[in-house]
C-alpha cells in the first residue's frame, strides 16, 4: 500500500513539473485590448510571456481609411526604458514605428503588461468594422547579449460599436518599411588638420604623443587653452571597427586640476548629459541603440578644460582615459585600449625632451645651467687676469 501511495505521488508531482514547463514555454507574443467612445478609439499594445529584452521595435498598421492618428496620440507607458518620441509625420501614412532601446541597461527587463497607448479618431461618416483594423507586426527585440527575440503578431477586430477583440497571429517581418523611421545617416565632423600649437610651461612635463597602436585605442592629446592656467585635452578614438555606444571614464589629479568644461564633439551619436557633480572620475558616454548600421568613424569624441591649479605642473599622468564599455549594433562589446595625455610636437621640436617655450618667458633648465657655467668661467678668467696684473 505504501508502496502504490508512493508511485501515486510521484507521478502527481511529474504532472504537476510538466504543467509548469507546459506554462512556462508559452512563446512571447503582442497583446491588443481596444475600446470605443463616440468617435475615439482607444488601443492598448501590450506583450506577455517576456523572456527578457532591452529593446524592442514594432509596427503599427491602421486602417487610414477609417481612422487617424497624431504623433501626441501615441503614449508611453513606462514598462520599457528609452523610448524614442515619434516625429510628427506619424498618421500620414497607415504605418508607424515604435521603438523602446535601453542599451545602457544592466539587466534584462522580464515585464509584462501594456507597453504604449494608441489614441485613433475615427473619421467622420466612417464605421470601423473591418477585421484588423490595427494591428502589430514584430520588427525585433533583443536581450542583453544581442541576441533577438521573437514576438508573435497581434491584430484588433471591431466590430459595429463593440469593444474590440484582440487576436494573436505568427510573427513575422513586416511587409513595409514605415515612413515614420529617420533615414538620414549621421555625418561626421572631420578630425581637425590645424597646425600645432605652442604648449604652455604648466604642462611641460607631458611627452609627445607617440605612434598610433594597432588596435581600437583611446587618445588623449593636450594643448594650450586660451589662457595659462587652461588646458585643453582632447579626447579621441582610432581604429574604431564599429559602434554605437561607448562608455569612459576620465581619470585626473585633482590635487593638479580642476575640470571646468566638456564639450561634445559630435563623432558619435546621441550624446548624454554627465552628472551634475564632477570630480574624477568623470564618465562620459554615447549610446544610439536605434541605429541601423555601426559607426566607424575615427577623430575626437569629446574636448575637456581644465583649469591648473596655481603652483602646479602637469605631468603625462596627470590625466587619463579609462575605457568602460562600448557596444555594436548586434550588442557585441568593443575594447578600446586606455590612454595617457600625451601633447604636440612645438613647431621645430623633435624627441620627447619638453624645449623651451618663448610665449611663458620660461626658459629650459639646461639652459640656465649653460648661462651658470658661461659665467663662472668668466669670473675665473677674470680674476687669473687681475692676479697676473698685480704680478706684473
Amino acid at each position: 500500500m505504501k508502496k502504490l501511495l508512493a508511485i501515486f505521488l510521484s507521478l502527481a508531482l511529474i504532472f504537476s513539473v510538466l504543467s509548469v514547463m507546459s506554462f512556462a514555454a508559452e512563446d512571447p507574443a503582442y497583446t491588443l485590448e481596444g475600446s470605443v467612445s463616440g468617435d475615439k478609439l482607444t488601443v492598448k499594445v501590450g506583450i506577455k510571456n517576456n523572456p527578457g529584452i532591452i529593446s524592442l521595435r514594432f509596427t503599427v498598421f491602421f486602417d487610414a481609411d477609417a481612422l487617424e492618428i497624431k504623433n501626441t496620440g501615441v503614449e508611453d507607458t513606462g514598462l520599457f526604458n528609452g523610448f524614442t518620441t515619434p516625429p510628427s509625420t506619424l498618421g500620414n501614412e497607415s504605418s508607424f514605428l515604435l521603438r523602446w532601446a535601453d542599451a545602457l541597461a544592466a539587466e534584462n527587463n522580464t515585464s509584462d503588461g501594456d507597453v504604449v497607448t494608441l489614441n485613433f479618431t475615427v473619421k467622420s461618416g466612417k464605421t470601423v468594422s473591418a477585421e484588423g483594423a490595427v494591428r502589430v507586426e514584430h520588427k525585433e527585440a533583443r536581450d542583453l547579449n544581442g541576441q533577438k527575440v521573437a514576438f508573435a503578431n497581434a491584430s484588433l477586430t471591431v466590430s459595429g460599436g463593440s469593444d474590440p477583440q484582440p487576436t494573436n497571429e505568427p510573427g513575422g517581418e513586416p511587409t513595409a518599411e514605415p515612413t515614420a523611421e529617420p533615414t538620414a545617416e549621421p555625418t561626421a565632423e572631420p578630425e581637425p588638420t590645424a597646425e600645432p600649437v605652442e604648449v604652455p610651461a604648466v604642462i611641460a612635463n607631458i611627452p609627445v604623443e607617440g605612434t598610433d597602436p594597432s588596435g581600437a585605442a583611446y587618445k588623449a592629446t593636450a594643448s594650450k587653452g586660451s589662457a595659462d592656467d587652461e588646458l585643453i585635452v582632447d579626447v579621441s578614438i582610432i581604429n574604431n571597427p564599429g559602434i554605437i555606444s561607448m562608455r569612459f571614464k576620465i581619470v585626473y589629479d585633482e590635487s593638479v586640476l580642476e575640470l571646468t568644461k566638456v564639450e561634445d564633439l559630435k563623432l558619435l551619436n546621441k550624446y548624454t548629459d554627465p552628472a551634475p557633480t564632477v570630480k574624477s572620475p568623470y564618465t562620459l558616454r554615447w549610446s544610439d541603440a536605434l541605429a541601423s548600421e555601426n559607426n566607424t568613424a575615427n577623430g575626437p569624441v569629446a574636448k575637456i578644460t581644465f583649469k591648473v591649479l596655481a603652483g602646479k605642473t602637469v605631468t603625462g599622468t596627470s590625466v587619463k582615459i579609462e575605457h568602460v564599455e562600448a557596444r555594436t549594433q548586434a550588442g557585441q562589446k568593443v575594447n578600446f585600449a586606455d590612454a595617457a595625455v600625451t601633447r604636440k610636437l612645438i613647431p621645430g621640436e623633435s624627441g620627447t625632451t619638453p624645449v623651451d617655450n618663448p610665449d611663458t618667458g620660461i626658459v629650459d633648465m639646461s639652459a640656465y645651467a649653460i648661462l651658470v657655467t658661461v659665467c663662472m668661467a668668466a669670473i675665473v678668467a677674470a680674476m687669473i687676469i687681475k692676479r697676473r696684473k698685480e704680478d706684473y
